[in-house]
């Protein structure tokens, strides 16, 4: 979904593979440390990932 130029036409710029997964590790790194933070969400019949949602500063 990173990688879609639609899907982030809202967010500073696409992302390639690495990126998206270093965001990913960032994410989680940050609800380790806050408690809060954004989480992936998923379809829940098929477990499909559909997008993200959260909070951040």
């Amino acid at each position: 979904m990173n990688a879609d130029a639609e899907t982030m036409r809202f967010f500073p710029a696409t992302l390639s593979v690495e990126q998206s997964n270093a965001m990913a590790q960032y994410c989680r790194e940050l609800i380790k440390q806050q408690g809060w933070g954004v989480w992936a969400v998923e379809e829940k019949a098929t477990a499909t990932f559909i997008g993200l949602t959260g909070l951040m500063r």
